[in-house]
Order: structure tokens, then sequence, then C-alpha cells
């Protein structure tokens, strides 16, 4: 708060919370700035080093620390059995409050780093170890109003606006209300003094509604009829489709007809995992739609230097770089168009098994509902969502007419059972100057191969490039085979087949 007041000052940006703060400081390119912040750090494991070490147990790893004179967490304590777990997470929860940083729970881990070895990483975290979350703190306050907030599949989500209250360190003064089945479920009006809690000690969420404190003067909370982005009617639609151009929209949730929702769908669009369009980023967007230079995603393809010429910012060179990396874009796989499209529930690994199962566009315009079922990793709700888009007549003119543009749509690869690298697995960690990261991904997924985001022993391979991390110290210690940069392309040309 003190830090705030300061920034407020001086009119510089106020952060929601320590860790926003922290992960701010560490990510700044100005080290002046980063080493002027109040910044203190807590040692708790070992990463990658250049010497090997040999420690006893994770308590001797840390003894040695604190002999080096790194700092260590005095609460951290050794004990010798499960009931002494809980007995020790129970005095810490009483200790919480007075602690002069937040915590949201305590990590219990296993002492002998012989068993840590053989037990490994699961794919986001140490088998080793276990957080234990505590009760999410909770508050009392008064809801004084009710905004709706756009998303991009056109949802608008209610949020409750509240007389700010302090909750686990952090002033709190909005707290989300999810749907309006959730604000009938709570009988919640306007003016009604509240139970809140932080979900996760992050996202704050009203709990209960003090019905003894409420006034007949309380207003009831009624569904829009106007969205709040750009005033126009709002429907309930049978069908689901995201809002690819602002004349069509349509959703079984409350829906957006305007600019914002169609904001939201252009940025996904034109973002690196779907039609990867360099240079087009969110403000130009914004600036784009707020100009009316583009009201359909088909517009972008019509765009020419003149068009340009109306954004602030935008020099002859980066004009032309902006325009051959739309066109580019028109050849790309069927895979990356589909999750462009951001129909709800479909990701970028289910529009690669769309994309193997049908081989075009027009193919998956015919599909059933059975059809998309069939498909692997697709359940019900998923398949009716595919459906429903691409049975639906706008749907279909909009995107023959997308295609008419010149665009090339290459189907995904079906897996070579030949190929030497079918069903490994691999880990990719490091700077890598012959390849981009999602190139290498991509290409390695056509030989069949399941990139991982962490080590465990069942991983079997590592590449590595520069300023790698504690994966590779890991791979070393797990005896896994270490593909170095240099020797990447050999490597992937021996294993095509």
């Amino acid at each position: 708060d003190k830090l705030n007041a300061q920034y407020l000052k001086s009119n510089q940006k106020t952060f929601a919370n320590p860790r926003n703060f922290v992960a701010g400081s560490i990510r700044q390119l100005n080290s002046e700035i980063a080493a002027a912040r109040p910044l203190k750090i807590q040692i708790h494991s070992l990463g990658f080093v250049d010497q090997n070490y040999s420690f006893k147990s994770h308590q001797d790893m840390l003894n040695t620390f604190s002999n080096w004179n790194l700092p260590i967490n005095p609460d951290i304590k050794l004990v010798n059995s499960i009931n002494d777990v809980i007995l020790y997470c129970e005095k810490l929860t009483k200790k919480r409050d007075a602690l002069n940083y937040e915590i949201d729970g305590a990590v219990i881990k296993i002492d002998n780093l012989s068993i840590q070895k053989e037990l490994g990483f699961s794919s986001r975290s140490p088998k080793w170890a276990i957080a234990k979350k505590f009760k999410a703190e909770e508050g009392s306050t008064q809801v004084v109003a009710v905004n709706f907030q756009m998303g991009r599949t056109g949802t608008l989500t209610p949020v409750a606006q509240l007389k700010p209250v302090k909750l686990g360190g952090v002033t709190i003064s909005n707290a989300t209300l999810h749907n309006m089945d959730e604000i009938e479920r709570l009988d919640l009006r306007i003016g009604d003094f509240v139970k809140i809690k932080r979900a996760g000690d992050v996202i704050p969420k009203v709990i209960k509604v003090d019905k003894k404190k409420r006034k007949e003067k309380n207003k009831k909370i009624l569904s829009p009829s106007n969205c709040p982005c750009c005033a126009k009617e709002l429907s309930f639609f049978e069908e689901l489709t995201p809002n690819l151009d602002l004349s069509n929209i349509s959703s079984k949730n409350l829906n957006c007809y305007g600019y914002s929702q169609f904001k939201e769908n252009l940025k996904h669009f034109v973002s690196r995992q779907a039609m990867d369009i360099d240079g087009l980023g969110s403000k130009t967007i914004d600036q784009m739609v707020d100009k009316k230079i583009i009201k359909s995603i088909k517009d972008l393809y019509l765009l020419n230097e003149e068009s340009f010429k109306q954004l602030d910012g935008f020099a002859e060179k980066s004009i032309n770089n902006l325009i051959n990396s739309i066109n580019k874009s028109k050849k790309t796989k069927l895979s990356n168009f589909i999750y462009a499209l951001g129909i709800k529930e479909i990701g970028l690994e289910t529009s690669k098994n769309l994309s193997k199962r049908f081989k075009t566009l027009e193919n998956i315009f015919h599909a059933s509902v059975d059809d998309f079922i069939a498909v692997d990793d697709i359940g019900e709700v998923a398949s009716s969502n595919l459906y429903s888009f691409f049975s639906y007549e706008l749907n279909k003119k909009f995107l023959r007419e997308m295609t008419d543009l010149g665009f090339e749509l290459k189907e995904e690869k079906n897996l070579s059972s030949s190929s030497m690298l079918l069903s490994k697995k691999i880990a990719i960690t490091g700077k890598l100057s012959s390849i981009s990261r999602d190139k290498l991904k991509s290409d390695l997924e056509e030989l069949g191969v399941k990139v991982v985001s962490s080590i465990s022993k069942n991983t079997d391979y590592i590449i590595v490039g520069d300023d790698a991390g504690s994966k590779l110290e890991k791979a070393k210690a797990l005896n896994i085979e270490i593909i170095y940069d240099k020797d990447l392309s050999s490597f992937l040309k021996n294993n095509e087949n």
C-alpha cells in the first residue's frame, strides 16, 4: 500500500497485489528499475548449477544454503510423521496473519533426495511434493453495483462492485458473479451485504447474502437488454458461434453483437497458434475496429497500404511487412484455421484431430454430430458446438467467402509408422538458434512425438538450447539422452524413418 501510494503521487502504474508487483519487477528489461524495488528472496531448492553438489537430504541442502549466508525461510520445519505435518500446518494457519508477507498454504516435501529422484516429475509438478492450501480467507462487505463484462465468446459475465474490503492483505473492490443463474441462486440484490472469499486466494467470489441486513429499497439485478460495450440489443440464440463478423453472432448464452466481442475474436484469430499474423497487435486491432477499417475478419484480407495510413504509428516498411504477414497466413494448416475460428471447447489439439479426420473444410461442413463424436478427444458438448457452428448457413457463407480469397488450407499429416520417434516423449529447454520452438514442436509432432513440458523418468529425449534451466539438470540426473541445438538437424533427419 505504501509503494502504491508513492507510485500514485508520481503518476506511475500501481499493482493489485504483491504477486503482481514481484512478477512485474522481475520481468523489467531495465535492471535499474528492478534493483530499486524493495524485493527479498528466500531460497527453497537448487536449480541448474555448473558443479555437482552432494547433499544427504533436502534439509541438509537448506542448511548448506544457510551456511553460505543465503536467505532461508525460518518457518521451514522437518517433521517425522503425517500427524506432525497436520499439526504444523494448523500452527502455520494460526500464524498466517502475523507474517509480513502473504501465504495461501504450505508445500510438503519428501526430505530424502534419493526418493525424490526415484519419484521424478509429472507434467506439471514434482511427485515428491504436494501443496496444502489453507482455507480461503473470507470477509463481509456491501454490493454497490453490478457491471457486465464481455468475453471473446460473447458471453456477458456479471461482476459485483463492492465497498472496498481488506482480504488476505489485499483490498477487494470487485467479485465475480459468474452468470445470471448464480445471481438467482444467491438471490442477490444491489445494496445487499455479502460474504466474499478469495477462491484460491486470488479470485474474489460472492458466497452468501446476509438477508437479515436487506432493505426494501435494495434493487433486483436484471439481465441487460443492451450491450454495455456497443449499446446494441442482446439476444438469446440456439446456435453457438463466435463473432467473426459484426453483422453475425449467435449463442446459447447472453451475447453481444458489437465491437468488444469482435475485437477479442479478431485478436484470437491472428494469434500465434491460430493464423500467426506477426505485427498485428492488440492496439492495432482496437484502432482498426474503432475506425471501422475492419468490420469482418474477411476484411483483414482486403487491406491495402491506404487502409494502414489511417492508423497511428505505421511507417511504409511496417505496413509492407504487415501486409506480407497477412497474405502469408493464407497458406496454413487446416487445424490452425479451425482453431482460429474460436469455437467454444475446441482447442488446438482438437483442431488437429479434426483436420486429420476430415481433411478439408468442405468435409467438415457435411459432418453430423455423430461424425464429430467419432473423432479422438471430442465429447458430446464439443461435437454439438462444432455441428452448430458448421451447419449454420451464415457461417458456411462466411467461410466459403474467406477461402475464395486464396486460402490454401493444408491437412494435418498422418503420423508415419516408420518414424523412429513415434510415441517418444521429448522435452525442450533453452533458447534455440536453429529453429523456432513452435516450428520444432510442429515438426516433432508430425513425426509422432509427444512434446512434454517437464521431465520425468518416462521422458526419452531433451532438446537443449542456450541458457537451459533446471530441466537439463533433472534430465542429467535421470540419464535422459540430451540433444544439443547444434546436433538437432542431424537428429531429426536420422529419425525421419
